[in-house]
């Protein structure tokens, strides 16, 4: 039986909680949407914009609720109300543009505030666009396509300047600041056979599914695949820069079963580690 939409005191002011998810499912593939709207007409209207089959919407009234919900889950993208009670959407969007925990995260703000001069301050504050009321459907969907889209592409070139040390124009960006201190403490913990995604997490004071979801976002790896790269990533430089058996490179990465080694190193380079060492670069 088709869900029927539910009408408040007045017949007339719908509840619209009915219409969208308060938190998303970890295991979802859709890009999450974290919508902070005090008018309900309008988060009606944004809800009707994307299609369910690619965008999953989690909704909250107010910045504070956002500013929570994002900490909590993470979601791919924030739009944002500017004018809202409590926290408004310019300092909503300074808070996790300045977090290390979600500065990766997008944000769009949604402003009946027209003027030249409120366009710009939504920049100073770190947005990532800044769409006026009313605003066309087309608009705001080609704007987060367009992030999503550019957020794909900064992945490998995230990956690239924290494990390949590649100096780049990234390296002033907080995304690779947090990604040097994750990297930084899997190079102290190399030797650790016992560290795992769970003990990087609980250094950083952040949860193993937060954690996971800000390394999936900045370089397209879980945490245990991060790890594992890293890992990889320093073997590498030993084999090719050292006169070291197998067995004492795998123990540098903290790896202390040989034969898994080395079936996890040709799965990730194509090659085992002595043929590795064998090749030219070695």
């Amino acid at each position: 039986m088709k869900k029927q939409q539910p009408t408040g005191e007045n017949g007339h002011q719908p509840d619209i909680n009915w219409l969208f998810s308060y938190q998303p499912n970890e295991n979802d593939p859709r890009t999450t949407i974290l919508l902070a709207e005090d008018n309900k007409d309008v988060a009606v209207y944004t809800r009707t914009i994307f299609n369910t089959d690619r965008y999953h919407l989690i909704y909250c009234h107010n910045g504070m609720e956002a500013l929570e919900m994002a900490g909590k889950y993470l979601p791919d993208i924030v739009i944002s109300d500017v004018i809202m009670p409590g926290m408004n959407g310019l300092d909503l969007c300074k808070k996790i543009k300045t977090s290390p925990l979600l500065s990766h995260v997008p944000v769009i703000l949604i402003s009946a505030k027209t003027e030249y001069e409120d366009y710009i301050e939504g920049l100073k504050h770190g947005a990532d666009a800044y769409i006026r009321k009313p605003f066309q459907a087309e608009e705001l969907l080609v704007r987060v396509e367009n992030l999503i889209r550019s957020r794909e592409l900064l992945k490998e070139k995230y990956h690239r300047a924290v494990v390949k040390e590649e100096r780049n124009d990234t390296d002033d960006n907080v995304n690779v600041d947090f990604l040097r201190h994750v990297t930084d403490i899997i190079y102290r913990e190399m030797k650790n056979p016992d560290f795992s995604s769970g003990k990087l997490a609980q250094e950083l004071a952040i949860s193993v599914s937060q954690l996971n979801k800000k390394l999936n976002a900045a370089t397209g790896y879980p945490a245990s695949t991060y790890i594992l790269q890293v890992k990889l990533s320093h073997a590498k430089k030993i084999l090719t820069s050292h006169n070291k058996t197998i067995g004492e490179v795998a123990a540098e990465c903290g790896v202390y079963d040989v034969n898994y080694f080395s079936r996890v190193f040709k799965k990730q380079t194509g090659v085992t580690p002595t043929q590795y060492k064998r090749l030219p670069n070695g």
